[in-house]
C-alpha cells in the first residue's frame, strides 16, 4: 500500500536527491520499526520491497550497490567492534547449536525446494548449499 504515491515522490531525474531520498526513507522507517519492537533491518527491508516496485526502482537499484557494500563493511566492523572475545567461552554451546540447526534447515529448505519443482541432483546440491552461504541477514538479527 503507498507504493504509488512514494514512486512519484521518488520520481525524480537528478541522481543525488535521488539517494538522499531513498537513504532517508530507509533510515526513517529503519528508526520507526526499532520504536515498535521491530527489528530495524526489516523495516529497511519492506521499503526496499516497495522502492523496487516502483519507476525508480531499477535506477536505485543501481545507485544502491556501491552503498551497499559500504554500509556492509561498517556493520561488520561495528559488529566485530561490539564481540568481547573473553565472553565466547560462555556461549560456545549455544553458538554451535544454533550453526548446526541453521546448516541442517538451508540444507532441508534446498532440498524441500529442489523436490517441490522436480529439480535434479546437481540443482539440488546448487540450491542447498547456496543457502547455507547466506547468514549475513542472520547476524544482523542476532545483533
Amino acid at each position: 500500500f503507498g507504493t504509488k504515491i512514494v514512486g512519484k515522490l521518488m520520481n525524480t531525474k537528478d541522481d543525488e536527491l535521488l539517494v538522499i531520498s531513498f537513504l532517508g526513507a530507509a533510515v526513517f522507517v529503519a528508526g520507526v520499526s526499532e520504536m515498535f519492537g521491530v527489528a530495524d533491518a526489516i523495516g529497511a527491508f519492506m521499503v526496499g520491497l516497495m522502492l523496487g516496485s516502483t519507476t525508480s526502482g531499477e535506477r536505485i537499484l543501481k545507485l544502491v550497490h556501491p552503498l551497499r557494500d559500504a554500509f556492509g563493511a561498517i556493520f561488520f566492523f561495528a559488529f566485530g567492534l561490539s564481540i568481547d572475545p573473553g565472553d565466547l567461552p560462555s556461549v560456545f554451546w549455544p553458538v554451535l547449536a544454533a550453526v548446526v540447526l541453521t546448516l541442517a534447515m538451508n540444507v532441508a529448505a534446498g532440498l524441500a525446494a529442489s523436490r517441490v519443482y522436480d529439480f535434479g541432483s546437481q540443482a539440488t546440491a546448487n540450491i542447498a548449499t547456496t543457502l547455507v552461504a547466506r547468514g549475513e541477514f542472520a547476524l544482523i538479527l542476532a545483533t
